[in-house]
């Protein structure tokens, strides 16, 4: 099996996974990810009940090297790497994968949330679901092994503002000054690119400081696009806020949002009317991809009830 650039692919025992191996009874529903941006290779334990081996060491998440064997339940795999990144780069990406393990807070072993299913006027699907249920964090967490991630940060906003470790910036805004983007433009960071995205989510959220995008695309053009959509005819267009970016998703054109979306697998965002919820705008075949990463559709009339009890 060939693993295309940029292409996030799913390993386990049911169809809820992008390759099944329903024998296998060690194996987890969805077991382990595997990831490559064309250069490096990356395998993600998923929260299995027996975990994922790579040449017989228990890992979280690893960069794998030509002829590495992968074993998930009672099932091995050969890894194979055309080509690729020198050694040089992969022992450097192999350090971030180690410190992502170290740091980043785990995931939640069982998914119980739930969310409400909604047609916008814009055209768009919206997903909402409980903040009490289910972190930001864990959210975005979940859908980024399945779509690519890539924050919108606006550091101004962000309590602690910009981290020292964070590396080089890659502006939203790009069209300004190098002074003046430095002051006063959110970056744009893919999180292959930053292991410790998640306390960016956490601590932003609420504070109308980040916007999470998920996108297949490659990862330059995934740039250039949101690029482009946030600066239009010398105008500013704030995507990069969600107080701006959610209702404008919402409400508006179709065809303007139908453009702003192209590409974009799925947008997670606060909404300023609903403190305690997230978020997720995206297309209807979206359900089934959030049912599959084990959260559970809400029937209208229960959250019906769920409001009016909170409410109460």
């Amino acid at each position: 099996m060939r693993l295309a650039s940029r292409e996030v692919r799913q390993f386990g025992r049911t169809d809820w996974a992008d390759t099944s191996f329903p024998h296998d009874a060690k194996m987890s529903q969805v077991h382990f990810s595997l990831e490559t941006d064309g250069k490096i290779c990356r395998i993600r334990d998923l929260d299995s009940s027996n975990g994922t081996q790579v040449n017989g060491e228990s890992m979280v998440e690893h960069v794998l090297a030509d002829g590495d064997r992968i074993t998930a339940g009672e099932t091995t795999f050969l890894v194979q790497i055309e080509g690729g990144a020198d050694a040089q780069d992969v022992a450097a990406a192999k350090t971030v994968a180690s410190a992502a393990a170290a740091k980043a807070p785990p995931p939640r072993k069982k998914v119980s949330a739930k969310f409400t299913v909604e047609t916008c006027n814009s055209g768009v699907t919206m997903y909402r679901g409980q903040l009490s249920d289910l972190s930001a964090g864990h959210l975005i967490d979940l859908l980024a092994r399945r779509f690519p991630l890539y924050l919108v940060v606006d550091f101004n906003k962000m309590p602690d503002g910009r981290p020292e470790d964070i590396g080089e910036p890659k502006y939203l805004f790009d069209t300004l000054p190098p002074e003046a983007a430095a002051t006063a433009s959110p970056w744009v960071i893919a999180g292959a690119d930053y292991p410790e995205w998640f306390s960016l989510v956490e601590k932003g959220w609420g504070e109308d400081a980040v916007v999470a995008f998920f996108s297949q695309g490659e990862a330059g053009d995934v740039l250039a696009h949101l690029r482009g959509q946030a600066e239009s005819d010398d105008r500013v267009i704030g995507i990069c806020w969600p107080s701006v970016l959610a209702p404008l998703l919402s409400f508006f054109k179709k065809e303007y949002v139908a453009d702003l979306l192209d590409g974009i697998d799925a947008v997670v965002a606060e909404f300023a009317d609903y403190p305690d919820t997230w978020q997720i705008f995206g297309g209807a075949d979206l359900q089934t991809a959030l049912e599959e990463l084990g959260l559970q559709v809400e029937e209208p009339q229960a959250a019906e009830a769920n409001s009016s009890n909170s409410e109460e």
